[in-house]
């Protein structure tokens, strides 16, 4: 959920700011919207549906992990440490060691 926590405060500071294009016109914006679409295919299955759905297809759901991670990547720029230019090479290897 706090993915979606985040995706709210941000969404809800440029549009305050009146730069809400900045979702589409950014790498950022772009970067997040493909992760926060892709998340709930990663969790909600674990979460709520794990009786429902055979493992095969939760496993198959968990290989979204790849555009999520991707997406990370290209959401924060390496010149943003210490706050969060972390994330290229710490999801670059956990993308490496997933394959």
């Amino acid at each position: 959920f706090d993915v979606w926590i985040h995706a709210l405060f941000h969404l809800l500071r440029w549009a305050d700011q009146e730069n809400l294009d900045l979702v589409w016109t950014t790498r950022v914006g772009r970067s997040g919207v493909c992760a926060l679409m892709v998340i709930p295919l990663i969790g909600v299955p674990m979460m709520y549906c794990k009786a429902q759905l055979s493992y095969e297809v939760r496993k198959g759901l968990h290989y979204c992990f790849y555009v999520f991670g991707i997406a990370l990547c290209f959401h924060v720029p390496t010149s943003a440490l210490p706050n969060g230019g972390f994330i290229v090479p710490v999801l670059g290897t956990c993308i490496v060691m997933y394959t």
